[in-house]
C-alpha cells in the first residue's frame, strides 16, 4: 500500500526565494538540485532557478540532462567523478568537479584526455 504522503513544490516560491537571496548578498549563488528535485522534476526545478549563477548536482546523468536542456551555467559535481568514462563526460559537458579523494587525483594524473578537461570555458577544480 502506498504511503499517504504528498509533497508539493511551489516553483514560483523557489523563484522568489532566489530573488530574496540575491537581494541579501552580492555573492554568486549556486543552486543545489538533488534527487530529481526531491521527486518533483529536476528540469522543472532548474527552470524555476534558472537565474542561478550555477547548479550543483550529485549525478552526472543529471548534469548531462541539464546541458542537453540548454542550461549553460557552471555545473558543479559535488562528488566529483567515479571512473575514467565519467572524466570523458566531464570534458564533453563542460562540468566542474569537487575532488575529495587521493584516488581521484591519481585518476586525473593518469587520464590521457587531461587537456580536454581544461579546454572548456570552465575547468575541473582540483
Amino acid at each position: 500500500m502506498p504511503r499517504p504522503i504528498q509533497a508539493h513544490v511551489n516553483l514560483s516560491a523557489l523563484e522568489n526565494n532566489l530573488r530574496v537571496a540575491r537581494r541579501t548578498t552580492s555573492a554568486r549563488i549556486m543552486s543545489i538540485i538533488k534527487a530529481d528535485g526531491y521527486g518533483h522534476g529536476m528540469l522543472r526545478v532548474a527552470e524555476a532557478l534558472s537565474a542561478s549563477d550555477g547548479f550543483a548536482l550529485l549525478d552526472i546523468q543529471d548534469a548531462m540532462r541539464l546541458r542537453e536542456a540548454g542550461f549553460r551555467q557552471p555545473i558543479l559535481m559535488l562528488e566529483g567523478f567515479f571512473g575514467e568514462e565519467e572524466l570523458a563526460l566531464v570534458a564533453e559537458y563542460d562540468l566542474t568537479c569537487v575532488i575529495h579523494s587521493a584516488w581521484q587525483i591519481g585518476m586525473l594524473d593518469g587520464y590521457p584526455g587531461q587537456k580536454n578537461l581544461m579546454s572548456g570555458s570552465r575547468s575541473t577544480a582540483a
